[in-house]
């Protein structure tokens, strides 16, 4: 996956199939349950050829304010 697909992944929105064959909201609303409801993140490692991995980082205990991470830094190049 080249780097400029690779920071839209998580825009809502944006769908790399034929438009009649997706909202485009599944990542971004999984960046923002992840990022606003557990203080985790999430983020895309690809390398041509060899496919792409999906990491989730989810923190084992929560504080109680959680951080407010933008979906924008959620997709770690």
């Amino acid at each position: 996956m080249n780097p400029a697909l690779k920071q839209r992944l998580f825009d809502p929105f944006f769908i790399t199939k034929p438009a009649d064959k997706g909202t485009g909201l599944g990542l971004a609303i999984s960046a923002q349950i992840v990022a606003e409801k557990h203080n985790g993140a999430i983020w895309c490692i690809s390398e041509p050829v060899r496919g792409a991995e999906f990491w989730v980082e989810i923190p084992i205990s929560q504080s109680s304010t959680l951080a407010t991470t933008s979906t924008a830094t959620l997709s770690r190049i």
